[in-house]
């Protein structure tokens, strides 16, 4: 150890102790080099890296350091996009799984029963089936499944560019109305998933976006899907409230027109019905006058429509 140090620095070094402290302080200024040192080659594998990025992008077209990473982040999300893609069946069936057996049981300990449920205390020891928490009452469900449409490339592509993560590319929503089956469903897919991201939206105090139980489960290989609970009045608040997401995200008056006419919002196409006018005036009058002539075949007078077409004679 003491070939460390030099002969001036060993003679500069009165006690024993000192010359263990002038050899730790060596010791460690070399290895302070030697992490400088593994900077310095990891610095060179990234300019390596950087330059086949560099002859990709050149490959690809990108002219700059923006046009660069905007590449790298349409790719990014292609690939995110399709993974989803290869997911999906497999995500869908796992959750109509859960739904199936939550609908065909019998009792709540019947479900803790099948997914290994701790029910010692008897917490789930409550009646599956109540009147008034049917979903449907021409359907005997308990729970219901609902996925959400696969995610368009410029929705993710405006999500990465927000710094936002795609934890959303698969998607499903447990639907309920009562708070009993939601919690034991949770219990399940804890208990079979490992879950990322809890977020129990129902204890906003204000609340500034709709209530739910909102989470992320891992699917497989790391993969993270997103699971929401709602319940069925809330859930049916929120499908009107997407409305007014569409109007917002909007970029031209065309894409909202589009979806209140239900045709594409190009100017020239062709209503896709009909009987809808949909802005032809010439339409329009003869969609008026065939609602007219129906209901006078009913004995009905048209809305607006004059006792008379003359005016009457002032007298």
């Amino acid at each position: 150890m003491l070939g460390l140090l030099t002969a001036d620095e060993t003679k500069a070094c009165d006690t024993e102790s000192a010359i263990q402290a002038a050899i730790d302080e060596k010791m460690a200024t070399m290895f302070k080099n030697k992490t400088a040192m593994a900077g310095i080659v990891d610095f060179t594998a990234r300019e390596k890296a950087t330059a086949l990025q560099t002859k990709m992008l050149d490959e690809l077209g990108a002219a700059d350091v923006d046009g660069a990473h905007a590449t790298f982040d349409q790719l990014k999300v292609k690939y995110q996009l399709a993974k989803a893609t290869w997911y999906e069946e497999e995500f869908q069936a796992a959750m109509n799984e859960i739904a199936a057996i939550f609908n065909d049981a019998k009792s709540c300990e019947e479900i803790c029963e099948h997914y290994g449920i701790d029910n010692t205390d008897g917490r789930w020891s409550k009646k599956l089936r109540v009147e008034v928490f049917n979903l449907d009452h021409n359907i005997d469900e308990v729970v219901m499944v609902k996925f959400g449409p696969p995610k368009s490339f410029p929705r993710a592509l405006e999500k990465m560019e927000q710094g936002k993560t795609l934890r959303d590319l698969n998607r499903v929503t447990f639907e309920f109305e009562g708070p009993l089956l939601m919690a034991l469903c949770f219990e399940v897919l804890n208990k079979k998933s490992n879950i990322h991201g809890l977020k129990n939206k129902y204890l906003q105090e204000t609340f500034k976006e709709p209530p739910n139980l909102h989470m992320n489960l891992e699917i497989k290989d790391g993969w993270l899907c997103e699971v929401q609970m709602l319940f069925r009045d809330i859930l049916l608040i929120k499908k009107e409230l997407y409305k007014f997401y569409d109007v917002n995200r909007a970029d031209a008056p065309f894409v909202v027109v589009g979806k209140l006419f239900k045709f594409l919002a190009d100017p020239e196409d062709k209503p896709r019905s009909s009987t809808i006018p949909h802005g032809n005036a010439k339409d329009a009058e003869t969609e008026s006058l065939k609602r007219e002539k129906r209901s006078l075949k009913k004995g009905e007078r048209a809305p607006n429509q004059a006792l008379s077409r003359e005016a009457p004679a002032c007298t």
